[in-house]
């Protein structure tokens, strides 16, 4: 993976310009979760909400452990979390919590 920058990224971050507004960062998380866990699981996520995290978009889903209803033995699916740095609309963290079931 190349970590290094085009010269016109480098002066877009010096000279303060974020890329990604709210919106576009909401966007692109739906986009790249619903790729990553499929259908069922995005509409099981819905609707996703975003929160200010200073130099990222944190985009959050909206499921909880409780929501879901595992067979017996099977991991129980937590919420999203998606974050989109407002610099270069990188993504820094796409996951969706698990939990293991409670014990018998």
């Amino acid at each position: 993976m190349d970590d290094r920058l085009d010269i016109s990224m480098l002066l877009h971050g010096a000279g303060g310009t974020a890329l990604a507004t709210r919106e576009l960062a909401l966007v692109m998380a739906e986009t790249i979760f619903r790729n990553v866990y499929g259908e069922d699981e995005f509409d099981a996520q819905t609707p996703f909400t975003v929160e200010d995290g200073g130099d990222r978009w944190i985009i959050f889903g909206s499921r909880r452990p409780e929501d879901d209803d595992p067979e017996p033995g099977e991991i129980y699916r937590g919420r999203a979390e998606i974050e989109v740095a407002k610099m270069d609309c990188r993504v820094l963290k796409l996951k969706a919590k698990a939990h293991l079931p409670p014990p018998e």
